[in-house]
């Protein structure tokens, strides 16, 4: 790889990055905004937590399989993309399983997340 296609990449992430960031300092600053500090804004900053650590994870998952699936790719295609079918099944059945999991104990992982909160402010 080159070190000019390398730099070109890194600063294409960078400047997205750059952009990711200044749109979640404008939501924050719109939530406080037309919301205010109150128990709604604390259950929303708690949901978005736990939402971000999930597709972290699941994302550098997906991402260290990449170099993987493009050495793969070059040499035998059929295999390529049948391993790429069979992760694609276990992620969707691994979000499936997630969301109903997520779904059936949301109280308990949102005590979990904010153990302060009031019963009112862990249901919304």
């Amino acid at each position: 790889m080159k070190i000019a296609s390398v730099l070109k990449t890194s600063f294409i992430m960078l400047g997205l990055t750059g952009v990711s960031r200044a749109l979640s300092l404008i939501r924050e600053m719109m939530i406080a905004h037309y919301i205010g500090m109150n128990s709604l804004t604390d259950a929303f900053n708690v949901s978005q937590s736990a939402i971000t650590m999930v597709t972290t994870v699941l994302g550098a998952c997906c991402l260290s399989l990449v170099p993987y699936l493009i050495s793969n790719s070059k040499n035998e295609k059929a295999s390529s993309n049948q391993l790429f079918s069979f992760l694609f099944l276990v992620f969707m059945a691994v979000c499936f399983v997630l969301a109903i999991f997520l779904a059936l104990f949301s109280n308990e992982i949102a005590t979990l997340l904010a153990p302060g909160f009031s019963r009112g402010t862990v249901e919304l």
